[in-house]
């Protein structure tokens, strides 16, 4: 997702699907997902930002409807072991957190 505005854009062709970094099996990936009702509402929001424009999404008024209202938060499957280990070899301890 982006915040950025481009100028020009009147037109988002809205596939449904976003990569996301998730860990399966203690590898951590990019791995193919659904979005939720609110990335699609805000993904139809990059066209027309400056001047009318249109959004056509790829799937059914039905499908959208079975789609989460939100995403979960990226914090909640995200491998933070990296960081814990760099946080360690600094000299940060827990208690310091």
């Amino acid at each position: 997702q982006t915040s950025v505005t481009i100028d020009d854009v009147d037109l988002v062709i809205d596939s449904g699907l976003e990569r996301r970094s998730e860990v399966r099996n203690g590898v951590e990936g990019l791995f193919i997902a659904q979005i939720s009702q609110a990335d699609s509402l805000q993904r139809a929001g990059r066209a027309g930002r400056l001047e009318p424009g249109v959004c056509y999404r790829l799937w059914s008024e039905d499908q959208h409807d079975g789609l989460a209202a939100y995403g979960s938060a990226e914090i909640l499957a995200a491998d933070l072991a990296v960081l814990a280990l760099k946080l360690s070899r600094w000299g940060v301890t827990p208690n310091q957190l």
